[in-house]
């Protein structure tokens, strides 16, 4: 089963190696290779399915013969699509994507596969045992690499049609940003992508755990095929529209189009509503939990408390940047609402429950968090002032790539770090046997790790980029540990503490047993060091940025045309040979 992808990818990339082959002679030899490719191995297996009775399998592999006729008939066509490019746009297509994108994709499959050979090691005895044991994992590593089979076709379709067209196609993060030129299959289709990768995220999680739930993982598993094809369908439909709108205007001389597609977007000054909206249900849904859990104690309500927060936090610290020209009272009066009830109450229900429960320290701790959130807020405001001064290019850059691209990975990271968690639960059955704490608990500071980087990220680009060149770190004073700052020396032995404390913690994910307090204080001790930095960061930035505002116009003027040089640096410091 984990093998079936492997020889598709390699099937089709042989198919589409050399479109411009075209003579009777070539097809006829494809067909034959597609005949003892598909149809002899389906035969082979409605012949076992017959012979042992087992019906539903006759007609699942006569099914799938007629599938891969159907994916033949396509991949023909799209075969035909791809020798018609110009010479620059198939050079592209050959090296890109059929060369590169196959290897690539080429080795994730291998990486699933050599994660259920490993499987099959662990369990020994006979390979039928191993085997049977084993199935789980090896359903989803063939599923995932299924998924992985998929988006790269994708992007084989995406290349079958000429660059000037394609241009037209692509998705803009500024489109994104605004969520404006979308249309209602784009939106589906950006959607059915999330959900592959959600699904995917959760069956690699899985892969490693002793005990799985079979019907989760199917249900899942088919929820992500079903996705993903969704995609690729959507991907097909839209390049055929496209090359028949194409044709059509080349016909009438119609240049509209073209000219259309030559504009230039402007800048953009503010994240849709659409971001703002998810971010409210976020915590909506972090608030809801925790006040579930003061009701009713149960400790999967807790556990779901801590799976959630990191992400909730980053989708509030994103929403709180992402309209930054806004400046009229009613969405100030929304701001101060969401903090209300993402912060305040939370940390009010939280230190109640706490104290019910004969949690002192932790119920004083949620009072102490409210006092530290309101401040940093505080201050997040004053930021979010500074990003609206910023130049047109400089904020979009900021909302674009810092606020959207970062802050949508790094949820994502968490969001696998939350099904580490979730996939041990699933294989233990319960949320109450103590036996994946470890594990949770390393993906909860995990988590919080990232969105303090998120975080200090935001702080530095809220702020101009002359700003920035003066609190950067040179390369060279680095080497020679020279002209660094006293709070840049402490910056980067904090990180480095909490960069180890990271390396632990991924140690950690999947690991089941007692519960080990050392996880928790070194994952306290990480994120101590990364609130560290990022205050130290907020304070440097803050002064660096009111010394560039006071400064007399001619003092700006010679700033900007002085240029930063640094020695050759001959020798590093000796503190590096010491270590």
């Amino acid at each position: 089963m984990v093998a079936v992808p492997i020889v598709l990818l390699i099937y089709v990339a042989s198919v589409l190696c050399q479109p411009r082959r075209n003579n009777p002679k070539d097809l006829w030899k494809l067909r034959l290779h597609f005949a003892s490719f598909s149809y002899i191995s389906q035969v082979a297996n409605m012949v076992r399915a017959f012979l042992e009775g087992d019906i539903p399998w006759l007609y699942i592999h006569f099914t799938i013969a007629v599938l891969y006729t159907v994916l033949f008939h396509f991949g023909l066509k799209l075969r035909a699509a791809i020798g018609r490019l110009p010479d620059k746009d198939l050079e592209t297509v050959l090296i890109d994507t059929l060369f590169k994108g196959a290897f690539k994709t080429q080795i994730l499959i291998l990486f699933l596969f050599f994660r259920t050979i490993k499987c099959m090691f662990e369990k020994g005895g006979s390979i039928e045992n191993a085997l049977t044991k084993c199935s789980d994992t090896s359903f989803c590593a063939s599923t995932i690499s299924t998924y992985l089979l998929l988006w790269w076709g994708t992007k084989i379709v995406d290349g079958s049609i000429k660059s000037e067209w394609r241009k037209e196609l692509t998705l803009s993060i500024e489109k994104i940003a605004r969520m404006s030129l979308i249309t209602l299959r784009r939106g589906v289709a950006g959607f059915l992508t999330l959900v592959t990768g959600v699904c995917a995220s959760l069956l690699f999680s899985m892969m490693s755990a002793d005990a799985m739930d079979e019907t989760t993982i199917f249900a899942v598993g088919l929820t992500g095929l079903a996705a993903s094809f969704g995609v690729v369908i959507s991907e097909i439909y839209s390049r055929l529209k496209a090359q028949r709108r194409r044709l059509e205007l080349s016909e009438s001389g119609t240049i509209e189009e073209q000219q259309r597609a030559t504009q230039i977007e402007e800048p953009v000054e503010e994240c849709s509503w659409v971001f703002l909206g998810v971010s409210f249900l976020l915590t909506l849904v972090y608030s809801g939990l925790i006040v579930l859990w003061g009701v009713t104690l149960e400790d999967q309500y807790e556990f779901m408390i801590y799976v959630i927060l990191p992400i909730s936090g980053t989708s509030f610290v994103m929403a709180l940047w992402s309209k930054p020209k806004r400046t009229d009272v009613g969405y100030k009066r929304f701001l101060y609402f969401h903090f209300f009830s993402f912060a305040i109450i939370s940390e009010i229900v939280a230190a109640f429950t706490n104290f019910r429960l004969g949690n002192v320290f932790n119920g004083l701790f949620n009072i102490f968090r409210i006092f530290m959130e309101c401040l940093l807020f505080g201050k997040g405001l004053r930021l979010r002032e500074s990003v609206a001064k910023l130049p047109p290019q400089e904020l979009l850059e900021f909302l674009c790539q810092t606020i959207l691209l970062k802050g949508v990975a790094a949820i994502g990271t968490m969001v696998f770090f939350s099904f580490e968690a979730v996939a041990c639960f699933i294989s233990q059955s319960s949320f109450d046997n103590g036996q994946c704490m470890n594990t949770s608990n390393a993906a909860m500071f995990l988590s919080v790790n990232l969105a303090a980087l998120i975080v200090m990220s935001i702080v530095s680009k809220a702020v101009p980029k002359s700003v920035q060149r003066e609190t950067v770190w040179e390369l060279s004073s680095i080497a020679t540990l020279k002209g660094l700052k006293w709070w840049q020396q402490l910056q980067g032995g904090l990180l480095t503490v909490a960069m180890l404390t990271s390396f632990y913690l991924l140690g950690e994910l999947g690991v089941e047993g007692e519960y080990n307090e050392m996880v928790t204080l070194i994952g306290a001790s990480g994120v101590l060091c990364l609130s560290l930095t990022a205050l130290i960061s907020m304070i440097t930035l803050n002064r660096t940025h009111k010394d560039y505002t006071q400064r007399q116009p001619s003092d700006l003027e010679l700033r900007s045309k002085r240029t930063f040089t640094t020695s050759n640096v001959d020798e590093g410091a000796i503190a590096l040979a010491v270590i």
